[in-house]
């Protein structure tokens, strides 16, 4: 087995093809981050994108995307924005993953989102995710089937929550597919709002993080595209969400709604109203993402995982690095919790990280 590692912007017309092949006969590599558009479109944008073609000697059978630091740090591609992870092969290749990572250069590289049937990374996951997902591929029937046999009530409930929306601020309606760059904008503001209120990470700071929602969202390319979907309430933007899509694939990226409406959950009325759509959309999947958020939770279906860890070569640093996850684990699966969350936001407040 051979490997070579190129900057994204040099894959082939036949890399392309044949990575677009893998990553689709795989059910496990159907989100839209696995896609081949995606890498080179952030590579586009963002520097330190390269690819390593592993090649069995005849072909190429697997493609492993990642940014490069100048310290030969690897991490995912597209940063925080980027919810799954791994190498897109062969179902049945088997990979030595310090190979892989050691041939590229790298003294390590870390992951945070992993898909988790990627079993050769065992060794090195620090920890473990649920990442729900709505599985519409027997259309609204049977995601109501599958939704009454798990003794979920969720879209009896958002029904009366939408009504209770109508009598406060008017007539409800949903735009599936919009493309309106003021609407994407005010998303980015609320988003960004949200973050500094609840003392969380700006994953949206960099300036070529919203260049790249824009590009995609001007996309037409069924392989990879932006959506945005928007919930009126008479004239008001209720809730809104900007979602990455791939073929009949939706992933959840960037839902936000109007805290003016908290006791109508304009949020949840917007994804059941996108659900209730779905199939007119050729929506076969809604991937939620990682997390135990409510929303999450009642909507779904399904559950896979996704992982966190590294392979690191660094011994110390590595080590280090490993204990402070665990740790960070324990006190966020401890009654200080609450405290804990509380004090790290202050700091970060404090040293102007937020």
């Amino acid at each position: 087995m051979q490997l070579v590692s190129i900057p994204a912007d040099e894959l082939t017309a036949d890399d392309l093809t044949r990575w677009s092949k893998l990553q689709r006969a795989d059910r496990h590599l159907h989100s839209p981050f696995f896609r081949p558009e995606y890498v080179r479109l952030v590579g586009e944008l963002c520097p330190g994108v390269e690819v390593a073609v592993i090649d069995d000697g005849h072909q190429p059978i697997g493609y492993f995307p990642f940014v490069r630091s100048t310290s030969n740090i690897g991490t995912p591609v597209g940063d925080n924005l980027c919810d799954f992870q791994g190498v897109v092969t062969k179902a049945d290749c088997r990979l030595d993953v310090r190979w892989l990572v050691r041939s590229c250069g790298l003294t390590a590289w870390r992951f945070d989102n992993l898909v988790a049937t990627q079993h050769e990374f065992h060794d090195h996951c620090w920890s473990r995710w649920p990442a729900y997902f709505v599985d519409l591929a027997d259309g609204l029937d049977g995601y109501r089937d599958a939704l009454r046999k798990q003794g979920k009530g969720v879209l009896s409930r958002t029904r009366n929550k939408r009504n209770r929306l109508v009598r406060e601020a008017g007539p409800v309606r949903l735009e599936a597919d919009a493309k309106d760059h003021a609407v994407l904008r005010r998303i980015v503001d609320w988003k960004q709002r949200q973050y500094r209120r609840i003392g969380a990470r700006n994953y949206l700071a960099e300036s070529w993080k919203l260049e790249l929602l824009e590009r995609l969202m001007d996309s037409d390319d069924d392989a990879l595209r932006g959506m945005l979907t928007v919930l009126y309430a008479g004239d008001r933007i209720a809730a809104a969400h900007f979602g990455l899509r791939s073929f009949d694939v939706l992933h959840n990226w960037f839902p936000i709604y109007d805290e003016a409406l908290p006791r109508c959950s304009p949020g949840m009325v917007m994804w059941v109203e996108l659900v209730k759509a779905a199939e007119s959309l050729g929506i076969r999947r809604i991937d939620l993402g990682k997390g135990h958020e409510r929303y999450k939770v009642e909507l779904a279906t399904g559950v896979t995982h996704t992982a966190e860890g590294a392979v690191d070569f660094r011994r110390i640093r590595g080590a280090v690095d490993r204990g402070w996850h665990r740790m960070r684990m324990r006190v966020r699966n401890s009654p200080m919790q609450p405290l804990a969350s509380f004090v790290a936001r202050s700091a970060r407040a404090g040293l102007g990280l937020t």
